[in-house]
């Protein structure tokens, strides 16, 4: 089967789907669906396959608008994930992100003190020295409301950070970590994160 990239796959297709004819739908910005197959055309993932995993709807209140975006979880063949992010905005920018898990862990009231004192300075990778990362504009996490393809519900918080960091080729680009907590089990999760063009992502 011919690839085609998320920008053509998306332009056809409609942003909702549905999990059965009588399941509720859910913002679905590229149409991908479950067992799908992606190749990411970018150093480190590179001739690699990967599946589409599951779907999460994920909505953000701001005042009184609601935003949306999706995140699409990705395997390989070795079982290693991935996210791929989508926002609101993908119709004018063309632009996602491709998220690796960085670590997670159980809750700890330290490590929450220790986010909020970044968000006055940076946040510090503990094995990567001088790595360092600047606070986003908001001095406070992000409440997101998380529907997946099942239609299971959640709540998370989330922290963002960015760096201006090299590639193996001398060039500077944007990486973001993205601190997520469970709003129930205050279980952490660490994203590291980079913008990609949707041109270099294929459909199967």
């Amino acid at each position: 089967m011919e690839k085609e990239t998320l920008w053509q796959h998306w332009t056809k297709q409609k942003d909702t789907i549905s999990n059965s004819d009588s399941s509720p739908t859910i913002v679905n910005m590229l149409n991908l669906q479950i067992g799908q197959h992606l190749t990411i055309d970018i150093l480190d993932y590179r001739d690699q396959d990967y599946t589409v995993k599951s779907i999460e709807e994920h909505c953000r209140e701001i005042g009184y608008e609601q935003f949306y975006s999706n995140t699409y979880f990705l395997t390989d063949g070795d079982g290693i994930y991935l996210k791929l992010r989508i926002d609101s905005d993908f119709s004018t920018t063309k632009i996602c992100q491709i998220q690796r898990l960085y670590d997670q862990f159980a809750f700890d009231e330290g490590f929450l003190r220790v986010i909020n004192e970044a968000l006055e300075s940076s946040f510090n990778l503990d094995d990567e020295e001088g790595v360092q990362f600047l606070p986003g504009e908001l001095k406070t996490p992000a409440c997101v409301q998380i529907t997946d393809d099942k239609w299971n519900k959640k709540r998370i918080n989330v922290w963002t950070f960015k760096r201006i960091a090299k590639d193996e080729a001398g060039q500077t680009f944007v990486e973001t970590l993205n601190i997520e907590q469970d709003d129930d089990t205050g279980w952490f999760e660490l994203w590291r994160s980079v913008d990609i063009s949707s041109d270099r992502i294929f459909a199967v």
